[in-house]
This record gives C-alpha cells, structure tokens and sequence, in this order.
C-alpha cells in the first residue's frame, strides 16, 4: 500500500467556495520512505483575497503572476485523481476535510466528476495519541517533532504531514495500519456519493471522559468565600466551554474564589455569557427564558474574561 499525503492552498474563498492555486503531494511506502513529492501551482480563475499572497500576511510560494501562468484546474484534473485514486492508496492529510471540500468545490465548478478515494486525518491522529483536547496546527505538531519545511507550499505541508505521522508511528512502535486499529480509526471515503467521515473510536471516548470529568467537576464546586460575584450563577454557551476545558476549568474555580457559582444549564443561572455567532441550545434555552420574563443578563465572553480580572 502507498499513502499519499496532500494539501492545497487557495486564492479566495469568496462566496464560501474556494478557489485552488496550488495541489501538493507527498506519496511514500509503508515505511514511511519518500517514493515522490511535487506542488502543482494552478491558475485560480479568481482574483486573490487580500493576504492571500506574498506581500500579505499568508505567504504562499508563488508569486500572482506565476499562479496566473500555472494551468487551470481542469488541466490538472487527470492527474490530481491519479495520484489520489487506486485501491492500494490510503489518503493523508492535516485537518483534511477542508482539504477534501475544495477538492469537491473546483470539481462541481468545472463540471468534472467527483474524486474516490480513502483517508484518514493525521491531525485527529495525533490529538488521540497525546490527548489534546484541542487539534494542534501543522506548524505547531512539525516543530514538535523537529521537522523542517516551508509552511503554506503544498507539497512541503503535505510532507510535513505524513513525516509526523511516520515521527507518531514510530513512537508507538507500530505500522500506521496498526496504530489505526489500536485507536478504533475506520478510514473515510470521499465518492460521487458524498464525504463519510473517518471515525476514531478512542477520541470519541476520551472526549466524552473529558467532558463528563469537567461537568462533575462543576457540580462538587462551590463559592469559597462571599465576594464580587456573590449572588452570580454563571452559564457559559458550550462553544466556549468546550474549546479548552482545562481553561474552563480553571474559570470555574476563579469564579468560586469570587464568590459566583457556575452552573452548567442556562435554566439554573441568572448571567449568561452569550455567543451571537454560533448560537448553542444553551443560548437558545437562556433566550427562551428570558421571553417568559426571567431576569437573566446576557454578556459577552469578553465581559465575562473582564469580570474575573477583580
């Protein structure tokens, strides 16, 4: 079996639909051992967002004006599905579902059939072998294992990606085939049907032990003194207490020490730090509540942060 690591960066993503300027891939053996590395700088057929460019704040590896002279996707096509598409290839990318929606994108833009192939994240990978209860950037994980490329040009992202993997492997003193089994991972399949998510069962496990860890945390706590807070019950929305529970943990023991109370539901509080981009149901709840006349005060997240610094 080969695996074939990729990764793609775009011009714009204007209209939620991004446009490709470069296909990099890394393919090796099972080993591990390099068999082929190439970047495919395209032709966007869009203008590049602002940043976008080595002038901007995302430094991408060709100038414009090479990007303009790169064939257009559809001339690449051919080859980008021989490189992921066969039997023996198992995919690779860093947080690859984006990689994958894009694949998808130019695909339906240019009237061309959609890619087969099977994957797998080395990202989710690497968060289930140490832990984390948040992914880690590919800049972050490389320096971690002390590999050196050239970040935002494809094919070294794409390297950099399947040379961690190989670093994760090795440290577990297992094939990559081996290690997917030991963590409960069942690959996923991108078709012309649609994208069926890869699975990991030990994530998922020690995901919902985290979280039920910290809500029974919350539940023993309780106000160590009478203090600013006193009389506050605090309900946090889930996108921001589920982004870093160990920091959510440390919240809720700072609003103890000022004599708040945090409460895990929004029916049990009286201050809710709301989120008006991603609203959650505990936001919906809260919400809910104060239309029936319930004295709640909404307030930002960064309220919140504020009102701890006493």
């Amino acid at each position: 079996m080969k695996f074939v690591s990729f990764d793609i960066e775009c011009a714009n993503s204007y209209q939620g639909r991004a446009k490709i300027c470069s296909f990099g891939y890394c393919v090796t053996d099972e080993t591990f051992t390099v068999l082929r590395k190439e970047d495919l700088p395209i032709n966007p057929k869009a203008r590049f967002q602002k940043g976008m460019s080595k002038i901007g704040a995302v430094h991408l590896a060709y100038s414009e004006e090479e990007f303009r002279n790169a064939p257009m996707f559809p001339e690449v096509y051919d080859l980008i599905a021989s490189v992921l598409e066969g039997p023996d290839k198992l995919v690779i990318g860093h947080s690859i579902g984006n990689d994958i929606g894009y694949l998808r994108g130019e695909c339906d833009r240019y009237r061309l059939p959609q890619l087969s192939f099977r994957f797998i994240d080395a990202q989710t990978i690497h968060r289930a072998v140490v832990g984390a209860e948040n992914a880690a950037s590919l800049e972050k994980i490389a320096a971690q294992y002390h590999i050196d490329f050239t970040a935002h040009k494809s094919d070294d992202d794409a390297y950099a990606t399947i040379a961690y993997l190989g670093e994760i492997c090795r440290e577990a003193g297992a094939t990559l085939l081996e290690l997917m089994r030991n963590l409960g991972i069942e690959a996923g399949e991108a078709s012309a049907d649609g994208v069926i998510q890869m699975k990991c069962a030990a994530l998922e496990t020690s995901g919902k032990r985290a979280v039920d860890e910290f809500k029974r945390m919350v539940e023993r706590s309780r106000p160590l003194s009478r203090g600013p807070l006193s009389g506050k019950r605090f309900c946090v929305n889930l996108n921001a207490e589920r982004r870093d529970l160990d920091a959510s943990e440390a919240i809720v023991k700072r609003v103890n020490e000022l004599g708040g109370k945090y409460v895990l539901h929004a029916r049990d509080c009286n201050v809710f730090v709301f989120d008006e981009e991603k609203p959650c149901a505990k936001c919906r709840s809260a919400l809910i509540r104060i239309k029936k006349g319930d004295r709640i005060q909404l307030i930002s997240e960064a309220e919140f942060l504020d009102l701890l610094k006493n």
